[in-house]
């Protein structure tokens, strides 16, 4: 049988199944059915005659209320109990009334404190949607109109209390966005609460939101002035204040040269929500309390158990129950969640950025090393493939790892003692039961419930779906609810699959018709997080009211929160949405369309799309599989600066060669050429210069043949890059000499000075320093006519070095200063740190070599936290040729491997060729002659292979004054 369903906040609504009846019912029989549903009890025939029609004489009355009645009958007769006297509403059929489901939380939320009173006030606030039967007009009801409006009062007091006990709930979680929402949805129902402005005003600037926050003062003034004449309290007042004066605009830099102190951070908490009903399961904390107390450095712990036993809800307790354990934090991800994402993540909990480093291989090893001396508690949730997950994991420090698996087989590959959970015990079912839908229910039908937990198999997952599908129906008897279990075909104890969805049939027939589409097309995510704004552009429904499905749906346990925007589903949960959906290709080209118009809009907000890219990717890939072309190449265009910004390579890589295909098929010559460069790009900045050089010849020979001189010219740019970097310089001047030519062709002043700048990098690489500062100086004149201060902070920095080697100081100061203050003004933290490490160089040519050292030491804590391993190994090495001329050679060997390691890693030959040479003097200055000899000509055979003579010869010159005994100052 269907659901009867009757909504009065907000409005009257009455649905039974999907037929809307509020149209088909006249105005007073709607009102008659709500009074008798929420008084519960039998009314005489005569007083609701009175007090519907009380302007009629009685026998009129009573004879409206009979033709009413006779209509109402007609639909929900099954509902309507009638006697000669009275008349009474009938919850012994399916039905769902909202104000019981309030009344419900509100008399649960009362009863119990913590996560589970905030799930509770979290489902009165989702219920209270607007005032009680909003709009309803009684007509000549008069007898009704007063106790209607008896009823609003008492129920919008009673939701502006529960909502103000939201805020506080949201205030101490540091749940800011929740807290804004609900301060909002107060002041909604009172704009003039005084006290909800101050703390939506305090919300907003602790969610980072300022201007929001002094607008709120504003608002909050105007509404006091306009509706009664008065300024604001005292309080409102202060607060304004303290909230204007707390800004960074007001900061004036005074010395541009102060050093910056690396900031501290916080210890991070990253786990999800705790979980507000959480039962027994003592026995299996203390177990995972053992194995941390027990270990011997690393200890990882595999929870594997059938989906749906609450392997992740174990997790959480254990985090929550034991986050003192822990000095460096929580770290979580879900397994299935993109690498990148996890490694950026985690890298920024602790205050570092791996963005520069290019190889995704690269980066897990620094987010391993940054794990490596912390006492974290890191849980990798709902991992299938353990090679996937490995290199996420320190194998060195004090941390304890939880990885949740439905595949027992995944401890042995994961190296972790194996811990299988087990359901619940019948206890503890019940106990859960009890806790969700209030104890006074299950003593009153013990056996029911007794029942209901062994035919769900005490698994937690579908008892949390049985136990929001009832606390939302407190009429509803749990033996009625057994008997449409008992309906249900389940499998056996092992099949939780079965049993979940036995649960889950129940609930999806208490959805409407919306929130059942609304269900189904969360399979286009396929268990990825979304938001809900995503999810209304799929469904072309209003932005709010989905919110409102969403929260309908994870109030059923059917959807998990994730984070302040975000849901995400349990995997058997998204399998249903796949099976109740179908088709999704239409669903899909929607998400589509979505993620396009994100990306463009976007574009530069990283933020923002640091938390898609799970779903980018989908996108991408959706694109290819339908061949939408032309949209995957605007696509691309939209993130490209995105994705080279932040070192995510391996993304744009895969991206580019699937509109290189797409282009060959359309037979697209400029998108084949574009793609082939974008490519070109990626591989090159993850060090593959080989692959690199190879897309970008091909891609040149097309822009030829298309006579595309500016294309032509980029690549030729970024070809002499290569070829500079590989010590071939003949061929980067001839390659330079000719893409500048079309520069000057064009007039392009960005273009010429970015030309001039890699001339000059050429030259004093091949050691003609004069005419490096000459073109520096050309290159630096154009940056400054045009304002391109970017480009001109990386000239200056050259020039700094171009200066300090011809020992002209004053010059090499005036650069490096200017270089230092532009990266301030820009907030460009790489260029600053690598502006320091500039500084370092020149003070240690000048032989100031404690302000040397504090120059290289603050460039190195910045770029560690950046994770930009070829600006460190520079860092590195200038704190290793600052100990070589300090004398202190064993520090000097020290820094030089740590350096080398670096330039190995990122595949800096010459890099190492320098470091080589210069740890061969090292070796000289202590005696050890032949660790001298082997790492000079280690050094020169580099250089060789590379052709860079200047280099060549400077060792030469080294070892032949080492034989001779001349050798006393090293030069480099």
């Amino acid at each position: 049988m269907s659901e009867f369903r009757l909504r009065f906040f907000g409005g009257l609504a009455l649905s039974l199944g999907e037929q809307d009846l509020t149209r088909l019912l006249s105005v007073k029989a709607r009102g008659l059915i709500c009074y008798l549903a929420l008084t519960g009890r039998p009314q005489s025939r005569l007083a609701l005659a009175g007090m519907f029609w009380g302007e009629k004489p009685e026998a009129d009355a009573l004879r409206s209320l009979r033709v009413d009645l006779t209509k109402m009958r007609k639909y929900i007769a099954p509902y309507i109990e009638v006697s000669r006297q009275t008349l009474a509403f009938s919850a012994k059929e399916l039905c769902w009334i909202d104000t019981d489901a309030f009344n419900h939380y509100l008399m649960l939320a009362k009863n119990v404190d913590g996560s589970a009173a905030r799930t509770h006030l979290r489902g009165v606030a989702n219920l209270y949607v607007g005032d009680f039967l909003e709009g309803y007009q009684a007509g000549d009801a008069y007898g009704f109109e007063e106790w209607m409006m008896v009823q609003r009062e008492g129920f919008r007091a009673q939701a502006l209390s529960s909502l103000e006990k939201l805020v506080e709930f949201d205030l101490q979680h540091q749940d800011y966005e929740a807290g804004i929402e609900t301060a909002n949805q107060i002041l909604n129902l009172d704009p003039w609460r005084e006290e909800t402005h101050r703390k939506l005003m305090w919300l907003y600037y602790q969610n980072g939101q300022r201007g929001a926050a002094l607008r709120q003062f504003e608002i909050c003034r105007e509404m006091l002035d306009s509706e009664i004449g008065v300024e604001p309290e005292e309080q409102t007042i202060d607060l304004f204040h303290k909230i204007k004066q707390q800004t960074g605009a007001d900061i004036v830099r005074t010395q541009p040269l102060t050093l910056p102190e690396v900031e501290s951070q916080a210890v991070p908490l990253l786990m999800p929500a705790e979980i507000p009903f959480f039962c027994g399961r003592a026995a299996e904390l203390a177990y995972l309390k053992s194995q941390f107390e027990s270990r011997d450095g690393v200890k990882i712990v595999c929870v594997s158990g059938m989906g749906g036993v609450g392997k992740s809800s174990l997790c959480i307790q254990f985090a929550y129950q034991y986050a003192s354990f822990f000095p460096d934090g929580v770290l979580w991800a879900n397994a299935n969640s993109d690498l990148v994402t996890i490694v950026e993540r985690w890298a920024a909990a602790y205050g570092y950025n791996f963005r520069g480093i290019s190889k995704l291989e690269d980066r897990l090893t620094a987010v391993r090393e940054m794990l490596a001396t912390r006492q974290a508690l890191i849980v990798i949730d709902d991992v299938t493939v353990a090679a996937r997950v490995k290199p996420l994991l320190p194998t060195t420090g004090q941390s304890m790892i939880l990885a949740t698996t439905r595949n027992a087989d995944l401890a042995a590959a994961l190296g972790a003692e194996l811990f299988n959970l087990d359901v619940l015990t019948q206890e503890n079912g019940r106990s859960l039961l009890s806790s969700i839908i209030g104890d006074f229910r299950v003593q009153n039908e013990q056996l029911a419930a007794d029942e209901i937990c062994q035919k769900l198999q005490n698994l937690p997952l579908a008892l949390a779906i049985a136990g929001q599908y009832l606390v939302a129906r407190p009429r509803r008897r749990l033996t009625d609810f057994l008997r449409r279990l008992q309906g249900t075909v389940l499998l056996d104890a092992a099949d939780s699959e079965g049993v979940v969805r036995a649960s889950f049939d129940i609930s999806w027939t208490a959805l409407d018709q919306i929130q059942q589409r609304v269900f189904a097309l969360l399979a286009v995510f396929e268990g990825r997080a979304f938001t809900a704004a995503a999810l209304a552009y799929i469904a072309d429904q209003d932005f709010y009211k989905m919110q409102d499905h969403l929260d309908t749906l994870a109030a059923r346990s059917l959807l998990i929160e994730q984070g302040e925007d975000y849901y995400r589903q349990h995997a058997l949960l998204a399998y249903f949405s796949e099976e109740k959906l179908g088709d999704k290709r239409s669903s899909s080209l929607r998400m589509v369309d979505f993620y396009a118009g994100f990306a463009d809009k976007f574009s530069t907000n990283y933020q923002k799309l640091n938390q898609e890219w799970d779903n980018l990717d989908a996108a991408v890939q959706i694109m290819a599989d339908e061949g939408i072309w032309q949209t995957l190449f605007r696509f691309n265009q939209s993130l490209n600066q995105a994705w080279f910004a932040q070192g995510l390579f391996d993304r744009a890589n895969k991206a580019y060669q699937l509109a290189y295909h797409g282009a060959l098929s359309i037979e697209n010559d400029g998108q084949i050429g574009e793609n082939l460069y974008r490519q070109g790009m990626a591989l090159l900045e993850q060090g593959q210069y080989d692959e690199a050089r190879t897309l970008f010849e091909q891609a040149q020979v097309i822009f030829e043949d298309l006579e595309d001189s500016v294309s032509v010219a980029d690549i030729q740019y970024e070809l002499a890059r290569i070829h500079i970097f590989q010590g071939r310089y003949d061929e980067a001047d001839q390659l330079l000499t000719s893409g500048l030519k079309t520069k000057q062709t064009l007039n392009d002043l960005q273009g010429i000075g970015q030309f001039k700048y890699r001339q000059a990098l050429l030259m004093g690489r091949a050691g003609k320093r004069e005419r490096s500062l000459e073109i520096l100086c050309e290159a630096a004149a154009i940056q400054e006519k045009i304002d391109s201060r970017l480009d001109l902070l990386r000239t200056l920095r050259l020039m700094l070095y171009g200066y300090s080697t011809v020992k002209q100081y004053g010059l090499a100061q005036s650069s490096g200063e200017r270089a230092y203050a532009l990266a301030e003004e820009l907030g460009d933290k790489g260029e600053f740190a690598v502006s320091l490490n500039g500084l370092a160089y020149l003070n240690r040519m000048q032989k100031q070599f404690q302000l040397a050292i504090e120059y290289a030491q603050k460039s190195m804590r910045l770029l560690e936290k950046m994770g930009d391993m070829a600006s460190l190994g520079n860092a590195k090495f200038q704190m290793c040729l600052i100990y070589r001329d300090m004398g202190e050679y064993e520090l000097c060997l020290q820094f030089g491997q740590e350096a080398l390691e670096l330039f190995t890693r990122v595949s800096d030959r010459m890099g190492r060729a320098w470091v080589l040479g210069n740890m061969g003097n090292a070796y000289y200055g202590l005696n050890k002659m032949e660790m001298a000899e082997e790492y000079w000509l280690a050094s020169k055979e580099i250089a060789q292979e590379i052709g860079n003579e200047y280099w060549v010869n400077r060792v030469g010159h080294w070892m032949s004054q080492s034989k001779t005994g001349e050798l006393h100052e090293f030069q480099s």
